[in-house]
């Protein structure tokens, strides 16, 4: 083996050991750093971002939650809670659709309200 050939087998050799293996196996997650899961909708901390979108909504005290019907989360500076609701808006039926952030501090603030009948 000449010079040039071993060098060339040092280089991919310290290639392979670099990337962890030196077998080309792939792998698959069904969820990805930074994207939503889901949570039961009678989590604890969803019902009370559920609860706290539907009480700072304007006019206040006229959309009423009657059920969480799916929820997610999203871990960010804090948790980010994706929620499909089941509302009474001045006593008519809608579903919603929600995100609230719930801060590292504790706080919670609404970045998204859209409701339908």
């Amino acid at each position: 083996m000449n010079t040039s050939s071993l060098l060339v087998a040092v280089i991919v050799t310290t290639m392979l050991v670099s990337c962890g293996s030196t077998s080309s196996t792939v792998t698959s997650s069904s969820t990805m750093t930074g994207s939503y899961s889901a949570v039961e909708a009678k989590d604890a901390d969803a019902l009370a971002c559920a609860t706290y979108a539907v009480s700072v909504q304007e006019p206040r005290g006229t959309v009423q939650l009657i059920d969480v019907l799916e929820a997610q989360r999203q871990v960010v500076a804090g948790m980010n809670y994706r929620l499909k609701l089941s509302i009474l808006r001045r006593g008519i039926p809608e579903t919603a659709t929600t995100v609230v952030w719930s801060k590292l501090d504790g706080s919670k603030e609404v970045t998204s309200f859209e409701s339908k009948r």
